[in-house]
C-alpha cells in the first residue's frame, strides 16, 4: 500500500516509514498539511494532531477515500473527536507500538475489502432476484418456517430479503453437506438460519430436522412440495407459472408466457414470427391476457393511508393530487403550488422490493390496486413512475438526514426509492365527520372566530391547560386537533381524549371547545410541522392557528435585521399564526406564569415537559399536582396499570380515612384520587 504520514517529528516518522518499508509498503512523509493535500494518491494516511497551527480538515476532505489514523499525544474534541466525525477511520495515542498501528492498518485495509467485496454481492443478488416477485410481507412471517417454490431463486429471494428486512446476520446451509445437522446446532439465536436442499433430506430423519430447528430463526427450502410438517409452509409460485409446471406446458400457455416476458425485447413482426403466429392474432392474444389478468398492487402503511384520506378531503389544498416529477421539482425549487406556500412535494413512495418491482413495471394509464393492511384501498390511475432520493425528501420533511433524529430513521425505513403519480379513488370513501363535527358548534354558537390548537397532550399538564385558556379567551370557538399516532406507545388516543374531555367539562365554558382527531402522519413532522397544521386548520374552516413558543417547529433565526421564524415563510394561506409564551411554575410567584413576566429566573422555575411527566406516570409513580392534575392522572395511571392492587378494598380502608360504617366499592382511580390528597396533608411535614 502507499502510505503517507503526515508528522512534524521528522525522526518519529522516519522511524514509522522504515518499519512500514520492511513489510513492502511504500511510505511518503511531510511535516505541513499544506504540503499534504498537493496529491490525493494514497491508500493510508498517518495525520499527526499535534502540529500546531494546522488545519485538518482539507486533510480529511482531501483522503476522504483513503484510511485515516489519526495519531494524537492527548485525546480531546479537536485531536479526535471532530477529525473522527469528519472522516477519520481511528486514532493511535503516542508513543505506540509500532505493531499496534500495522495491526489497525491491516484491520481497516481487511474492512475497505469486505465492503467492497459486500458491495457487489449485494449488487449481484439485486440483480439475481430483479425478476422475483412475491406478495408476502415480512412483518407477518414467523420462524421457522418451510418454503416450497420449483423454482430455487424464489426462495432464495425470499430468504435474504427477510435477513435484510429484520437486519440480521444470515447463515446459509444445504443439507447436501453431511456436516450441516452439527452446524444447524451451533448457531445462536441473533441469526438467520437460510437452509436449502430439504428434498433430500431422508424422511426418516426429518423429524429431528424438525425438532433441532424448532426454536431457532430458520427458513427452509425445498424444491418439492412440503407435507408432514408442523410449522409454516409458504408456497411461492413464479409470476408465469412456467417453473411450476412439473410436465409439458400447454401450447396456450407457453405462448401466454412467451408474450409476457418477451413483448418489450422484440417487435411484434419478429414476436409473432417466432412464434409462428400472425401480429393480429399476437395483438388479439395480448389484448385478452390484459383484460383477465387483475391489477397490479403496491402495499402502504397507516402513514401513507391517512395523508391520501386528508388530500382527497380536500384538507392539504393547495396540494391536490400525487404530484409528478416536474411538479416535484417546482415545489422544491420555489415551495409554493398556484402561489400558496406548501413546504415539500406529495409524493407517494412507498417501500419494500415488492413494491418497487411492482412500480418498475407499471405503464402509463395503467389503473394499480394500492393496499393497505392486505385490504383495497384506493385504484389509482398511472400518470407517471419516476426515481426520487429517499435522503434528500427527509432532508425536505426534517431539514436533517441525521439518523439520530428521532423522526429520521422511522420515516426513512418507509420510503422507497420511486414514487407513482397519478389520479387515485378511494375505496368506501365516507364522509369526514369531522367537519361535519365543526360545522355544527359554529352554528351552534353562532362562532365568528374560530381558534385551533394542535396537541399531542402526552399526556395532559397544567401548561397545556393554560395554553387552552388562553386561546379560547380571544375566540368564539376552540378546535383541538388531538394527533392520533400510527404507532401508539405511550398513551393511546383514547386515554388523551378522555383526559381532554375531563377538562373540558369540569373547567370550561360549555360548547365552546370541540376536540377532533387528527392522524399524524410523517408529513407532520420535523421543522414544516407548523406550515402543515396551519394548511390543514385553514381548510377545516378554521382561521387562527395557536402555537406554544417552544414549539419544536418554530425555527426562530435573524434575518434582514429582525427576528424571523418559519411562520415567516407562510404565504398565501389566509390563517392567522399566534406564538403564545412559554409556560412555567415558579416557586417564588407560587403559581403558573409565563416566562415573559416572571422575574425570578430560571432556578426558581418548573418547566413542562410532557415527556419526563410521561415517564413519571409509566414508572407508576403519581407526579406532583403542580405538573398534572390528581384526577388526570389517576385515570392514567389506572389505565396503564389495571388491577394493580392485589387486595384494593383492604389497602383503600387501612390508610385511607373512611366516612361512616358501610363499605362501598371502590375502584383504581379513587384509590389514587384519595392517595394524592393524603400526600398533600401539610400538619406533619
Amino acid at each position: 500500500m502507499k502510505i503517507l504520514i503526515i508528522e512534524n517529528e521528522v525522526y518519529l516518522a522516519q522511524s514509522i516509514a522504515t518499519k512500514l518499508s520492511e513489510l513492502g509498503h511504500i511510505c511518503e512523509m511531510c511535516t505541513s498539511t499544506r504540503d499534504a493535500i498537493k496529491s490525493n494518491d494514497y491508500d493510508v494516511v498517518l495525520l499527526s494532531t499535534n502540529i500546531n497551527g494546522q488545519d485538518f480538515n482539507p486533510v480529511l476532505e482531501t483522503f476522504k477515500n483513503a484510511i485515516i489514523i489519526l495519531m494524537v499525544s492527548y485525546i480531546s474534541n479537536d485531536t479526535v473527536s471532530k477529525p473522527l466525525s469528519a472522516g477519520a477511520k481511528d486514532y493511535i495515542l503516542k508513543p505506540f507500538m509500532i505493531e499496534e498501528l500495522i495491526r489497525k492498518i491491516d484491520h481497516y485495509q481487511d474492512y475497505e475489502k469486505l465492503k467492497k467485496r459486500d458491495a457487489a454481492y449485494k449488487k449481484y443478488l439485486t440483480h439475481s432476484f430483479s425478476t422475483v416477485t412475491y406478495e408476502h410481507e415480512h412483518d407477518s412471517i414467523e420462524l421457522p418456517i418451510f418454503i416450497s417454490s420449483s423454482f430455487q431463486k424464489y426462495s432464495d429471494a425470499f430468504a435474504f430479503e427477510h435477513a435484510y428486512e429484520k437486519n440480521l446476520p444470515i447463515h446459509f446451509i444445504t443439507l447436501s453437506d453431511p456436516k450441516a445437522m452439527s452446524e444447524i446446532e451451533s448457531i445462536n439465536q441473533d441469526s438467520i438460519i437460510y437452509i436449502i436442499d430439504y428434498q433430500t433430506l431422508k424422511k426418516a430423519d426429518r423429524k429431528t430436522f424438525c425438532s433441532l430447528i424448532a426454536n431457532k430463526k430458520v427458513i427452509v427450502s425445498s424444491t418439492d412440495k412440503i407435507e408432514d410438517v408442523e410449522h409454516r409452509v409458504l408456497e411461492i409460485k413464479s409470476e408465469n407459472n412456467i417453473f411450476d409446471q412439473g410436465d409439458i406446458l400447454p401450447i396456450e400457455d407457453y405462448v401466454k408466457y412467451i408474450v409476457l416476458n418477451y413483448q418489450y425485447k422484440f417487435p411484434d413482426i419478429e414476436l409473432s414470427k417466432k412464434l409462428g403466429i400472425s401480429r393480429k392474432s399476437l395483438w388479439e392474444k395480448r389484448k385478452n391476457m390484459t383484460s383477465s389478468r387483475k391489477n397490479k398492487t403496491i402495499l402502504i402503511d397507516k402513514e401513507a393511508a391517512s395523508a391520501l384520506e386528508l388530500l382527497k378531503d380536500g384538507l392539504l389544498e393547495p396540494a391536490t393530487s400525487l404530484m409528478n416529477s416536474k411538479e416535484s421539482q417546482n415545489v422544491l425549487k420555489t415551495g409554493l403550488i398556484d402561489g400558496k406556500t406548501f413546504p415539500f412535494p406529495f409524493i407517494l413512495a412507498p417501500s419494500g422490493k415488492t413494491n418497487a418491482e411492482v412500480l418498475k413495471t407499471l405503464e402509463i394509464g395503467e389503473e394499480i390496486t394500492i393496499l393497505f393492511e392486505k385490504k383495497p384501498f384506493a385504484t389509482l390511475t398511472v400518470e407517471e413512475v419516476f426515481h426520487i432520493e429517499p435522503s434528500e425528501r427527509i432532508k425536505h420533511i426534517y431539514g436533517t438526514d441525521d439518523t439520530n433524529h428521532p423522526g429520521v430513521q422511522a420515516t426513512m425505513s418507509r420510503l422507497g426509492p420511486l414514487a407513482v403519480s397519478g389520479e387515485y379513488k378511494l375505496v368506501n370513501k365516507s364522509s369526514n365527520q369531522n367537519k361535519r363535527l365543526i360545522d355544527e358548534a359554529k352554528k351552534r354558537i353562532d362562532a365568528k372566530h374560530t381558534t385551533s390548537l394542535v396537541m399531542a397532550a402526552n399526556p395532559l399538564h397544567r401548561a397545556h391547560e393554560r395554553l387552552i385558556r388562553l386561546a379560547l379567551e380571544n375566540t368564539d370557538l376552540l378546535v383541538i386537533f388531538l394527533l392520533k399516532f400510527s404507532n401508539e406507545s405511550n398513551l393511546d388516543y383514547e386515554t388523551r381524549k378522555e383526559s381532554i374531555d375531563f377538562f373540558i367539562n369540569n373547567f370550561l365554558t360549555k360548547n365552546h371547545v370541540v376536540v377532533v382527531p387528527l392522524e399524524s402522519s410523517y408529513i407532520f413532522a420535523g421543522y414544516n410541522e407548523i406550515i402543515i397544521d396551519a394548511i390543514v386548520a385553514k381548510n377545516y374552516g378554521i382561521d387562527r392557528l395557536t402555537i406554544g413558543r417552544n414549539h419544536a417547529g418554530l425555527g426562530m433565526f435573524y434575518d434582514c435585521n429582525s427576528n424571523k421564524s418559519i411562520i415567516d415563510k407562510v404565504i398565501g394561506i389566509d390563517i392567522e399564526i399566534k406564538i403564545s409564551s412559554e409556560y412555567v411554575y415558579c416557586d417564588k410567584c407560587t403559581t403558573l406564569v409565563s416566562k415573559n413576566t416572571c422575574p425570578h429566573g430560571q432556578h426558581h422555575q418548573i418547566s413542562y415537559h410532557g415527556d419526563s411527566i410521561l415517564e413519571l406516570l409509566e414508572l407508576g409513580l403519581l407526579p406532583p399536582t403542580i405538573l398534572i392534575r390528581k384526577e388526570i392522572s389517576a385515570q392514567i395511571l389506572s389505565k396503564l396499570f389495571p388491577n394493580r392492587f392485589k387486595n384494593l378494598e383492604k389497602l383503600y380502608y387501612d390508610i385511607l380515612p373512611v366516612e361512616g360504617l358501610l363499605l362501598k366499592e371502590h375502584t383504581e382511580k379513587d384509590f389514587y384520587l384519595e392517595l394524592m390528597k393524603l400526600y398533600q396533608t401539610t400538619s406533619l411535614t
